[in-house]
């Protein structure tokens, strides 16, 4: 199979095809070097081509080469380019920048293998997609440079060549209609393949080596064809040749071992005025129903060629992303694997580390079931702990699908324990598949730093026992009545589901190495089950590929352990409210889940787009486990985090396997200076403050000096605020200056100044509170500024734009305990419409399609203001948008439609979760920082108390809180202990109940 890319393919433009030379690169000294920070990029002529030299030294970042061009679009075009790298995977990115130099399109292959000869890429304007700038014109119509860049996926160093970067128009619209069909066998009618009519045919009068070609008058482009043969005459062995003049062909697909049917065969970028079948080897005579020759998008992505399949069969026989519905998922596995977590669907099928899928279906009385026969619900062992589980339901049966992780980090096994149970009054027979596919529980639109769409698959080999998945075992520890496997051509897992009953026989296949590199397999186990009995079927699969451990066949013994483990993790606080169950459970596993998703130390926002460490999630998220007791947890996150601080101070927005990302998003510097202080609070152990204090200096010392590059400006929006950047995502398309940084940015001094106090250095305090102070003075001055320069009556996300945004304000309030200090009625005024609208879409009298869970926030927010029935409505609704409620997790986007096919980011995102954790515990305990004092009950609604609430080990600034309160005949008993009292005083505040204490422990009845 030749190489698939995701938005452009290699290809040796058509002859016919003259194309204009933009640059021969003759020339290197029309090129400037731009790489990103810590990254070296040298441009050397060599032989009549530049060569990029790189070295990423340990960091991610960028190497980009950059040439200023005038260039006026026609309006069908293509690029290409000649190139071969000597490099690591990386990612290349081609990008075309117009005259602005803001707005920017591109073509990017993730992760690519580079070719080592020279080869040629090609850039049609349907593969350059827009990738940011604040235009809101989409279309690019002048370009003013080209970039090239080399971004690290692996990193590391290499060189790549680049030569002769072309230009040619296209013909507006590709399709053109046909003229004829021919047969090297006279007398036929080869025109009935192309007619649109299925029940129409070309048959040939025999078979073996024949051909049929299809002239199409003058070239086009197209992506591939499908070929629909009819019943059982079809051609095992064929090639597809392409030729634009009828006199040079080459071959484009070659087809070995298929089974008929519909085959769907892609021809990337394919420029001809001829394509011929040439038929080799098959049935005694061959005969074409129809083929449909397809647009040059369909030649793109495998991913397309699954769609069209998917599209054509019968409704689940392929996940359900392939047809366009919104499948959800959850993680399961070991803490501290540094592997990609593998996936359990809402559906029941599992995704391996290595991409690939187990996915399961039931045929019952003949009939086959499938994901869409059946109704599912989903939950956690215990509700809390993440060992994930989907049920079938079914009149006659239910099938739960149970996976979990077990074994070490660095020596992890996933199993997968089903349970298929009879649920009808007499015995039925029932054969149980679990199909092995090349396909993502993931949905084709999720494609963020996913190198491919689907789960490629080059060999699948059995040796009797186990299956071999390009390196990755598949042992079914319930022996299998028979297995088959299949190449692509040969059938995907769903056609062997039609041909392999469990009464055939055969041999279990040895090896299938496809060259298409989507093979597939199927298990089956042929089952009789008397009514009521149920079945067990065991797999397991090391998580790491190329790992040859035993596996231990004790499946119940390693699930109980793996539950005595997170168990254990998510006791370390004692959390009691029977009247919420759900809001514990929920938050006991977000917990959980923080901890599954880490890449060994390092915490993450999400398995798979989200598969980086950002200082911002991992602050946050760390605050939350710091509360939960989980001290050492975060400790090794820190001192992972601090080497990848650059030389310069600058804290890096987010750390990855390919290192250090050097994109300034300037909320990074403030976060890891609150993280570092948030841990010696919390815990009371200023020893690993002092082991990363340099860090924290140097952190402090970089806002500095960003400050204080706008100190000397004058009286304007921008005064000593940090420089604009990209932190925000509302401000991707063009940076700005977002008090989110600015309030990360305060919260860094405060807390340097803290910290060297704390350590005894009195210099560095007295300097950086005398930095906090002059900060703060210009930040809220900005503020204020803003509000009377834009008109508005609420604190905006950014100075420049004055807009709305009350889940970046939040910040300002917690973590960044600036309430007191930020304009009164703004605040409220703020937070009042941010109910109203809420309130609005909750009621159904706001049209919505979709929001973001990071809204989370806003109920702690509430809670500090002393709305504590609102905090409580609104918790209500996102607890509705967990998806799926059983599984006690948020996407980063919620859809108000379930199934519309939206980006969610990751899910579980568990940067969303720690924003509902770090809520919940507001409602029960917050530190006010204005008055040092401890906030106890704010967000506990009345109708907790008549069955209590009590809390034991909750950390706090004070020590480790114990917490309890009860009506108790007609009285609320409230009892505390285990905190040191502290300066403002324990604010007791229970609803129409209010009390401030001074002395514990204390039990005290309110009447």
């Amino acid at each position: 199979m030749r190489t698939r890319l995701a938005t452009f393919l290699l290809l040796f433009l058509a002859a016919n095809l003259s194309a204009a030379v933009i640059d021969d690169l003759d020339d290197v000294s029309k090129w400037i070097a731009a790489p990103s920070d810590g990254v070296s990029l040298n441009l050397i002529e060599d032989h009549g081509a530049m060569r990029m030299d790189f070295d990423f030294r340990g960091h991610g970042g960028w190497a980009a080469a950059r040439r200023a061009v005038n260039l006026d679009l026609p309006d069908n075009y293509r690029f290409a380019f000649r190139l071969r790298g000597e490099t690591p995977p990386n990612t290349l990115e081609i990008k075309f920048i117009d005259p602005s130099g803001e707005n920017v399109w591109w073509v990017r292959r993730v992760a690519w293998e580079f070719p080592r000869a020279w080869s040629e890429v090609v850039a049609d304007k349907r593969n350059i997609e827009f990738a940011w700038g604040p235009s809101s014109n989409h279309v690019l119509t002048k370009i003013g440079a080209i970039e090239v860049t080399v971004t690290a996926a692996k990193g590391g160093k290499g060189s790549v060549w680049l030569d002769r970067i072309s230009f040619d128009e296209l013909p507006v619209d590709a399709s053109m209609p046909l003229v004829s069909a021919t047969s090297s066998q006279p007398g036929q009618t080869p025109d009935r393949a192309m007619d649109g009519r299925a029940d129409t045919s070309w048959r040939s009068t025999n078979g073996g080596a024949q051909s049929l070609t299809i002239d199409f008058r003058s070239v086009r482009e197209f992506g591939g064809l499908i070929v629909q043969w009819n019943g059982s005459d079809f051609a095992s062995d064929y090639d597809v040749a392409t030729s634009t003049d009828g006199k040079e062909w080459s071959v484009a697909r070659s087809i070995r071992g298929g089974n008929g049917g519909r085959d769907y065969l892609q021809t990337p970028n394919a420029a001809a005025r001829y394509v011929r079948l040439d038929l080799i080897r098959g049935a005694a005579s061959y005969a074409i129903s129809e083929i449909s020759i397809e647009p040059p998008r369909f030649g793109d992505r495998t991913i397309n060629v699954y769609q069209a399949m998917a599209r054509d069969a019968l409704r689940g026989r392929y996940p359900r992303g392939l047809i366009g519905e919104l499948g959800y998922w959850t993680i399961f596995g070991v803490d501290r694997d540094e592997g990609a977590k593998p996936l359990l669907s809402e559906d029941g099928a599992i995704e391996t580390p290595a991409g690939f899928t187990l996915e399961p279906f039931v045929r019952i009385d003949g009939r086959l079931m499938t994901w869409a026969d059946v109704s599912t619900s989903q939950s956690l062992e215990q509700n809390s702990l993440p060992l994930p589980s989907t049920t079938w339901h079914h009149p006659k049966f239910t099938l739960e699908i149970a996976p979990f992780g077990a074994g070490t980090a660095t020596a992890p096994i996933g199993y997968a324990r089903y349970r298929l149970r009879n649920t009808s009054t007499r015995t039925e027979h029932a054969q149980f598949y679990i199909a092995i596919r090349p396909l993502r529980v993931t949905p084709p639109w999720f494609e963020l730093n996913i190198a491919e769409l689907t789960a490629p698959i080059r060999s699948i080999q059995w040796n009797g026992s186990e299956f071999d998945v390009d390196g990755t075992r598949v042992v079914p520890l319930t022996k299998p009545s028979s297995v088959a496997a299949a190449t692509f051509d040969g059938g995907d897992a769903s056609e062997l589901l039609d041909i392999f009953p469990a009464s055939d026989n055969r041999q279990p296949t040895t090896d299938n190495a496809d060259n298409q590199r989507h093979a597939s397999a199927l298990m089956l186990w042929d089952l009789t089950l008397k009514p009521g009995e149920e079945r067990l079927i065991d797999i397991a699969a090391p998580l790491h590929a190329h790992d040859a451990q035993a596996i231990p066949r004790d499946v119940a013994h390693q699930r109980a352990t793996a539950m005595a483990y997170w168990k254990r993790i998510v006791d370390h606080v004692q959390i009691d409210i029977p009247a919420a169950r759900d809001l514990v459970d929920t938050a006991r596993a977000t917990v959980a889940y923080n901890l599954l998703g880490r890449d060994g130390p390092a915490i993450r926002g999400g398995a798979r787009n989200y598969r980086r460490s950002w200082i911002r999630d991992g602050s946050l998220a760390s605050t939350m486990l710091l509360r939960f007791g989980l001290d050492d947890d975060v400790r090794g996150y820190i001192r992972w985090f601090a080497p990848y601080q650059f030389a310069s101070g600058k804290i890096p927005c987010c750390v990855d396997t390919r290192g250090a990302d050097p994109v300034d998003e300037h909320d990074s510097h403030g976060e890891f200076i609150y993280l570092v202080a948030e841990y010696a609070r919390l815990t009371g152990d200023r020893s690993l403050a002092k082991e990363i204090w340099p860090h924290v200096e140097k952190a402090a010392n970089y806002i500095d000096l960003l400050r204080k590059d706008n100190r000397p400006t004058t009286d304007n929006l921008f005064k000593g605020l940090l420089p604009p950047s990209i932190s925000h995502e509302g401000y991707s398309a063009k940076p700005m200056h977002s008090y989110w940084d600015d309030f990360f940015a305060l919260r860094g001094l405060k807390d340097a100044a803290w910290l060297a106090e704390q350590l005894g250095n009195r210099d560095a305090a007295k300097r950086f509170a005398t930095s906090r102070d002059e900060f703060a003075r210009d930040f809220h001055a900005s503020i204020q500024r803003a509000i009377e320069h834009h008109h508005i009556d609420y604190v905006p996300g950014c100075a420049d734009l004055g807009d709305f945004d009350p889940t970046s304000t939040t910040i300002g309030i917690e973590p960044g305990g600036d309430l007191a200090n930020l304009p009164h009625d703004a605040v409220i005024h703020e937070f009042t419409r941010a109910w109203q609208e809420a309130l609005a879409r909750m009621e159904g009298r706001r049209p919505w399609k979709d929001y973001t869970p990071y809204e989370l926030r806003q109920v702690g927010t509430f809670v500090h203001l002393g709305w504590r029935d609102r905090a409580q409505r609104l918790l209500a609704f996102f607890l509705d948008d967990r998806r799926p409620r059983g599984w006690n997790q948020w996407a980063e986007v919620a859809a108000q439609d379930y199934r519309s096919p939206t980006y969610l980011g990751d899910i579980p995102h568990l940067w969303v979760g720690s924003d509902f954790v770090r809520s919940f515990i507001d409602m029960i305990a917050y530190e006010r920082e204005e008055d040092d004092a401890l906030v106890l009950g704010a967000g506990i609604p009345d109708s907790w108390l008549d069955r209590g609430v009590r809390i034991r080990g909750l950390r706090t600034n004070y020590g480790r809180l114990n917490f309890s309160t009860q009506r108790k005949g007609g009285r609320v008993v409230v009892t505390i202990s285990g905190v040191k009292v502290p300066r403002g005083g324990i604010v007791l505040k229970l609803p129409g109940k209010e009390r401030i204490i001074r002395k514990l422990p204390a039990t005290i009845e309110l009447p």
